[in-house]
């Protein structure tokens, strides 16, 4: 089932890894700015999102289409009302304006970014956090998520914009109990038919985490690039629309 679900969140731009790296402990906050209103197909070819971190490092939600192999860590300065992407020894990767401290306008790029001059990216507060055994799923700052449920070769999407059941969510992830575990290549969760996978999103692009149901009854939660079995198993309480 793996493969159905890459193929289905390249198709939909939505990736496993989006903005993985926005993930973050409880103290650690990186600020997060996502294409303003992007579409479906802008979050497939076009720049989705810009992240500072606290040590002064970036990362840059480049679209699946590009074939571009980026190297990190990137770095970030500010200078004269604008933001600058570069690498360590000040190589220019890209230059945004400040236009407020909420608000980036994109200006010009170095690489192959994909985005368009005078694209806006908006501040988005931290949605999610992750210690290595539980999840915190902040509510508040989710306007709407999206739900991609897969079975064998068979695809359900779904949205979900209702703020009590979001908070309903929000509640029951907070109460998994996770533990890590590790799997020889070839045997993760989600390859076998008849498993079921959730891919779960922000409306604006951000990456939740992947719940899923494998092996019959075992639960798995893959959340920052890892893996980890949940110890209290219970259904997803999303509703289907």
């Amino acid at each position: 089932m793996r493969k159905y679900m890459v193929w289905v969140t390249i198709a939909l731009s939505f990736l496993l890894s989006a903005c993985g790296e926005c993930i973050q402990p409880d103290n650690e906050m990186p600020r997060s700015f996502f294409l303003e209103n992007a579409t479906t197909r802008d979050r497939m070819e076009k720049l989705l999102y810009v992240t500072l971190h606290e040590d002064g490092t970036a990362r840059l939600g480049i679209p699946p289409i590009s074939s571009h192999a980026w190297l990190y860590p990137v770095y970030y300065t500010f200078a004269d009302d604008e933001l600058l992407i570069h690498y360590e020894k000040g190589s220019p990767i890209a230059r945004f304006g400040v236009a407020d401290n909420d608000t980036l306008v994109f200006i010009e790029s170095f690489a192959a970014l994909f985005a368009d001059t005078g694209a806006r990216y908006i501040f988005t507060p931290q949605w999610v956090a992750f210690d290595g055994s539980s999840i915190s799923v902040y509510a508040d700052n989710i306007p709407g998520m999206e739900v991609i449920k897969v079975i064998g070769g068979d695809v359900t999407e779904w949205s979900v914009t209702d703020k009590a059941e979001i908070s309903k969510f929000a509640e029951w992830a907070g109460k998994l109990v996770l533990r890590s575990v590790t799997f020889e290549e070839g045997q993760y969760p989600g390859e076998n038919d008849g498993d079921i996978g959730y891919l779960l999103y922000t409306s604006f692009g951000g990456s939740l985490f992947e719940f899923g149901v494998y092996g019959g009854d075992i639960h798995y939660v893959h959340i920052g690039n890892g893996w980890y079995q949940v110890q209290n198993p219970s259904n997803l309480p999303l509703i289907e629309a």
